[in-house]
C-alpha cells in the first residue's frame, strides 16, 4: 500500500503587501543617505500574544511599510498547542494574518483577481488581500 506522508505546519513566515502599513508601539529603522535623505524604512517586531500566553506571532514591516511580515506558529497561536495542526498552508497563513491584523488595527480586504491595484498579497491565483491601516501621524 502506498501512503502519502502528511507534513503538518508548525511555523510559518509570510509576507503580505499593502500601503502605509503601520504597526503600533514599534520602533522604526531608517537607512539614511549622507545628505540625510531617508532611503528605506521598516518597523521592528511587534508581538501578537495569544489568549493562552504562548505561541506569539511576530510582525514587522519592510519596504517602507508596503510589506507586512508575519512569523510564528499560527495553529499554536490559535489553539494554544502546535502538536495537532494541518498540512494546509493557506488556512495557516490566513489564521496568522487575521490575528496580527486584529491586534494591530489593520483591515484586510479581499480584492477581486481582476483588480488593477498593485498593493495586494497573492495567496493563490484567485485570492488577493489588501491591507489598510489607519494613519497614526
Amino acid at each position: 500500500m502506498n501512503t502519502i506522508p502528511l507534513i503538518s505546519i508548525d511555523t510559518i513566515e509570510i509576507e503580505a503587501e499593502g500601503e502605509n502599513i503601520l504597526l503600533p508601539d514599534t520602533h522604526f529603522s531608517r537607512v539614511v543617505s549622507a545628505d540625510g535623505e531617508i532611503i528605506a524604512m521598516s518597523q521592528n517586531r511587534r508581538e501578537t500574544k495569544s489568549e493562552f500566553g504562548i505561541h506569539s506571532l511576530r510582525a514587522r514591516t519592510k519596504h517602507d511599510g508596503r510589506t507586512l511580515c508575519v512569523e510564528g506558529s499560527p495553529y499554536g497561536h490559535k489553539y494554544g498547542q502546535n502538536v495537532f495542526t494541518s498540512p494546509l498552508l493557506l488556512p495557516a497563513c490566513i489564521v496568522a494574518l487575521k490575528a496580527v491584523c486584529a491586534d494591530c488595527n489593520i483591515t484586510p480586504s479581499l480584492v477581486s483577481s481582476g483588480s488593477e491595484s498593485t498593493s495586494h498579497s497573492r495567496f493563490r491565483d484567485t485570492t488577493q488581500w489588501r491591507l489598510n491601516t489607519p494613519t497614526y501621524f
